[in-house]
């Protein structure tokens, strides 16, 4: 997991720059549906998070006014909730592997030692 930050925001505004200047993916000042899904293609694969289409449309409205001075530095930065907004990545099959493994492991290592006991949180802390 991973929190929305000012990476996230120079990267969006670099990417979506980047599909504006290629004319298939455009249609005047706007970008068009195939556009807005290579963007989302290309923020999300760069380090794997999944984003939603519309928060992208509206992160980058805000950045847009942000940038042309129609908003205030600091002042109602964002509508949306970067702060606490997580960015999380495809899940793989190896990931299970790897949680059951060390599930065992810990348990097997638990103060208890009982299978149906629940590992207390700094337990879970190390997992």
């Amino acid at each position: 997991m991973h929190t929305w930050g000012e990476d996230e925001d120079c990267r969006l505004w670099h990417e979506h720059d980047a599909v504006m200047k290629i004319n298939q993916y455009r249609a005047g000042f706007e970008l068009r549906d195939i556009g807005w899904n290579e963007l989302q293609d290309r923020f999300c694969g760069h380090d794997g998070h999944l984003v939603s289409l519309d928060f992208l449309k509206a992160r980058i409205l805000e950045l847009g006014r942000d940038k042309e001075g129609i908003v205030e530095p600091g002042m109602g930065r964002s509508m949306l909730d970067i702060d606490h907004c997580i960015l999380y990545h495809y899940w793989h099959p190896e990931h299970d592997r790897w949680l059951v493994d060390y599930y065992k492991l810990i348990l097997g290592g638990s103060h208890k030692g009982k299978e149906k006991d629940f590992l207390n949180g700094q337990e879970w802390q190390q997992l």
